[in-house]
């Protein structure tokens, strides 16, 4: 049939025929239905949704049920993106934990790691170690009773005894009263040199001294003791030493028995650093144990070079090293008479200068140089030390408990 020929009863006018409904809606439909029979049956699996009626209101509630549903899921990484021309590789999620409380319980608990122990404390700023308490400074060696020679401690009458510090560092004594200056015990750190004037019979032993001035400065100047001056066991130090001691002694006797010198530092354009130095006496000067190094002068003896009236009687200098870098590393001159004269008894036993160039002596003296004649070249491999310091910072020597034999000249 065509326009032409219409169907019998039929309008044929398209738009007054009535509609008919379209399959399109009925395929829709069934569709809907499907996707919603998933939908119920995938909520079932995760479970019920919670109805309408009890979802929090309030946009607080919301966020945190949001999180409580992020929480329940599992932590899946986003899928990689796929390489050019591959495939994209699909999310890995993580196993969820087993609960492994009742096992951790079973557990036994390790013993408690025990503390690492702590490092030693550094070391001191300085670099000697810290001496025990030092025994009294009235302490004789066994075969040193008091007075027996010039060499043993002097006979005290009714000593005062005098403690140093660094505030009282610097004394001045009275030189008809006997002394015992005695340092505290360990090492005594001092911002400047010991100075000690004066006294009659003065007993100075057991001392471990550092100089800590940074720029540099003497060990001690010791000056003006009337009687005898006893110095035993004393080490004399510091990083920056610029001399030992200085001595001013007219008249009177020096021992000097185990004495340790730091190095000692100068130079001819600088300081004229000396191990010793005496520019006024001592009328007898007795040496038994002397260590020093310098880089300028050892013993520089001048005992008539500001105080022409003192008479020099016995000098006698054993065991005794210097280990010198420098000029002259023992050095004699202005001997009386007219600065000119010799030492009446000099007597020299194991004094080496050691160094390279050694000896290096100045005998300034009249006696034809034979002052230093007696003076030792260190061999090969040097000289075991005469005198040196302990671990606690105490000082030994080869001749402790001996006393020296003394000559002519060094009774009491």
């Amino acid at each position: 049939m065509d326009a032409e020929h219409p169907v019998p009863g039929r309008d044929p006018d398209p738009r007054n025929r009535p509609r008919q409904p379209a399959r399109l809606t009925v395929r829709w439909t069934l569709i809907a239905l499907a996707v919603g029979l998933c939908l119920l049956i995938v909520s079932g699996g995760r479970g019920r949704a919670a109805p309408k009626a009890e979802r929090a209101s309030t946009p607080g509630a919301a966020l945190v049920a949001q999180r409580a549903s992020r929480a329940s899921r599992p932590e899946c990484p986003s899928p990689r993106r796929p390489s050019r021309g591959g495939k994209p590789r699909g999310a890995r999620c993580r196993k969820p934990e087993k609960d492994n409380k009742k096992r951790a319980t079973a557990r036994k608990k390790p013993a408690p790691k025990k503390p690492a122990p702590k490092a030693p404390a550094p070391a001191a700023a300085y670099p000697r170690a810290n001496p025990p308490a030092a025994p009294p400074a009235t302490a004789l060696e066994p075969s040193q009773p008091a007075g027996v020679s010039a060499w043993a401690p002097p006979a005290l009458t009714n000593p005062t005894i005098v403690t140093l510090s660094d505030s009282n560092r610097s004394v001045k004594l009275n030189q008809s009263q006997d002394y015992i200056v005695r340092c505290p015990p360990g090492q005594f750190d001092v911002s400047g040199r010991i100075n000690i004037w004066g006294g009659h019979n003065v007993v100075f032993e057991n001392c471990n001294e550092y100089v800590t001035n940074p720029t540099g400065d003497w060990a001690g100047y010791l000056q003006n003791q009337t009687g005898t001056l006893w110095i035993h066991d004393v080490h004399f130090g510091g990083a920056h030493l610029t001399g030992g001691v200085q001595f001013q002694e007219p008249g009177a006797t020096v021992v000097m028995r185990d004495v340790l010198f730091d190095t000692v530092y100068g130079s001819y354009q600088t300081n004229h650093a000396e191990c010793a130095q005496t520019w006024s006496g001592p009328a007898r000067f007795l040496i038994d144990g002397l260590q020093c190094s310098t880089t300028y002068q050892g013993l520089f003896l001048l005992p008539n070079q500001w105080d022409s009236t003192t008479l020099e009687t016995t000098w006698d200098f054993r065991n005794v090293q210097i280990n010198g870098d420098g000029a002259f590393d023992l050095w004699l001159g202005d001997v009386q008479p007219s600065n000119l004269g010799s030492l009446p008894a000099f007597n020299l036993q194991n004094v080496y200068d050691c160094g390279s160039g050694e000896p290096r002596d100045y005998d300034g003296t009249s006696d034809n140089n034979q002052a230093w004649a007696g003076v030792k070249s260190c061999p090969a491999g040097g000289v075991s030390p005469f005198v040196w310091s302990n671990a606690d910072g105490s000082v030994s020597g080869r001749d402790d408990g001996v006393a020296p034999a003394a000559l002519v000249g060094e009774q009491p």
